[in-house]
């Protein structure tokens, strides 16, 4: 569906796979709910399924958001302290690399950060500068995945620069 944008919250993620199988499980998008979809598949030419979490934390921009937010990044980090196997978490974090929030999701989990070894990759604001620019989206990965390559990709009329990872499943 496509709208014209309004002063409420417009909300995507688009994940490109070829495959069958596909689930999805919604969290409910409210400030006060996890803010997040599950989706289960299996791409074309793996034998594995694949669950990604796709999430959208509140922005912290007062004490009471910056606990919401806070209280969803320890929802994705619940979450995938039930995973095995192949999975990711992956959308605006809202929160930066360096954040006590993103630091405890990494730190209570297995997750990998694709942007190691890639560089800063700062995505949002899209319309700043690079230098005032920061990394608040993000996709972890579990260790049964690899990270072919990482971009942000050209600006789209979105205040966040989009961001592109090619995923491979190890062996």
């Amino acid at each position: 569906m496509i709208r014209p944008r309004s002063g409420d919250l417009i909300f995507a993620t688009l994940i490109l796979v070829r495959g069958t199988e596909v689930t999805a499980v919604s969290f409910g998008f409210t400030a006060r709910s996890p803010r997040a979809v599950e989706l289960s598949f299996v791409p074309e030419g793996w034998e594995l399924p694949v669950e990604a979490l796709i999430t959208h934390p509140v922005a912290p921009t007062s004490q009471e958001r910056a606990s919401l937010r806070d209280a969803q990044l320890g929802f994705a980090a619940e979450w995938a302290a039930g995973r095995e196997g192949v999975f990711f978490v992956v959308g605006d974090l809202n929160a930066t690399p360096w954040s006590w929030a993103f630091r405890r999701l990494m730190t209570t989990t297995e997750l990998r950060n694709s942007q190691a070894g890639f560089g800063l990759q700062a995505s949002f604001p899209a319309n700043a500068s690079v230098l005032l620019r920061v990394p608040i989206d993000h996709l972890l990965y579990s260790g049964a995945l690899g990270v072919r390559d990482r971009v942000l990709g050209p600006r789209m009329g979105s205040d966040h620069f989009p961001l592109i990872v090619d995923l491979v499943l190890l062996p």
